[in-house]
């Protein structure tokens, strides 16, 4: 009665598994899966309902497909023993030396942003990290814009 041969749609289970990659479960696993999700597909098909069998059959791949995922991440998932009161994991952080950046704000920096415009001025603080007062947020765009014609500016 099911003229489908599963041959035909194999594409279709590698298709979903390269999908789920992100989840780090071996693409092996997912695509035998997923053949087992297209054959239980051919079985329950019916044709008669007017549905293609690919349309039909992405619902039962995708699911065998996630129950693979998500069996993976059960299996690789951080154990609750691992984890603080707060959810929080135990693992202590790494943190690198603290150093502090310091612009150099001499008297030469605050003449040319003085012969600046108050946009300009505070757009090249933004621009780069000069402690500059902002009386009011703009757009990305609008700062791109002004940085460029503040530099042009200070070229001139």
């Amino acid at each position: 009665m099911n003229e489908v041969n599963i041959q035909d749609h194999i594409a279709l289970c590698h298709w979903m598994a390269r999908r789920y990659s992100w989840s780090g479960a071996s693409q092996e696993d997912m695509v035998s899966s997923a053949s087992i999700g297209l054959a239980i597909a051919k079985e329950k098909f019916d044709p008669s309902k007017g549905y293609k069998f690919v349309t039909y059959a992405t619902w039962y791949v995708r699911s065998y497909v996630q129950k693979v995922v998500n069996q993976h991440i059960k299996e690789n998932h951080q154990s609750l023993d691992d984890q603080d009161d707060n959810g929080r994991s135990r693992i202590e952080k790494i943190e690198g030396p603290k150093e502090e950046v310091q612009i150099d704000q001499s008297p030469q920096i605050q003449l040319l942003l003085a012969a600046l415009s108050r946009k300009e001025a505070v757009t090249l603080g933004r621009r780069f990290s000069i402690d500059v007062p902002i009386t009011s947020a703009a757009r990305r765009e609008t700062i791109r814009i002004k940085e460029a014609a503040a530099l042009n500016s200070l070229r001139v």
